[in-house]
Order: structure tokens, then sequence, then C-alpha cells
């Protein structure tokens, strides 16, 4: 399932939402790649870039929230941890099981469930923190 950015994803901060935007367009791309059969080593590029991109998203993220004393600054590096964790489970499984319907179906649902619900519960609350 493609994700379409709107509104309600916006933090108020436009480093971060810009932020946002790429990742859920890599999260569509990874879907795209997935649903058309592509080749492993393009998925796994894909997951590769994710787990990057991530990592220094979540840092200047955990930054910002942390400058600005957000409640929620401690809970945000947890889930992140969680997240960075999953997508490299997921690549590893991808990795020795490749494209298995059950795997893709489950790398869908659970990283895009993931971070919409991270956006909408967690960096949300920026918007508080930097007005």
């Amino acid at each position: 399932m493609a994700i379409t950015w709107s509104n309600q994803y916006a933090t108020s901060v436009p480093e971060i939402d810009e932020h946002h935007k790429t990742i859920i367009t890599q999260l569509n791309t990874l879907h795209d790649q997935m649903k058309q059969g592509k080749g492993k080593q393009e998925i796994i590029s894909t997951l590769e870039f994710l787990t990057t991109y991530t990592k220094m998203h979540f840092a200047a993220e955990e930054k910002l929230m942390q400058d600005y004393r957000c409640p929620v600054a401690e809970l945000n590096k947890q889930q992140h941890v969680e997240f960075i964790q999953k997508v490299v489970a997921f690549g590893k499984r991808f990795e020795v099981e490749g494209a298995s319907p059950t795997l893709t179906l489950a790398i869908q649902h659970e990283l895009t469930d993931w971070i919409l619900n991270h956006i909408l519960k967690i960096d949300q609350q920026l918007k508080n923190c930097v007005q």
C-alpha cells in the first residue's frame, strides 16, 4: 500500500518534514519494487538506503527534541532503535528468503505502519516543543 504525504504528517519543522517525505518515498519505492518482482539486489539496496537515511534523520530529529526539551525525546530514541533493528532484520531475512509473499507483506505492513504511527504519535509532538 503506497503512502501519500498529507499535512496530517507535518511537524512544522521543514527539515524533519522533508526527511519524512524522503522516507515515505523510499517506502513507496520498496513497495513498488516488491510488487513488480524486482531483483533481489534492488530491494536490498533500497532497504540499505532506508537504514542509512533513517539513521541520519533520527539523529537530527533526536537532537532537535533534545534541544527543545521535548517530553517524548527519550521514547523517540527508543523507537528509532527499534525501527533500525526492524529494517536490518528484514534486510537479512530478505537476503536469505528472497521475496516470499509472506515476507513482502510483512515488510510493507510493518515498516509502513511503524513510520506512520511514529510520525502521528511521537513526531507530531515537535509542534508543541518548537513553537
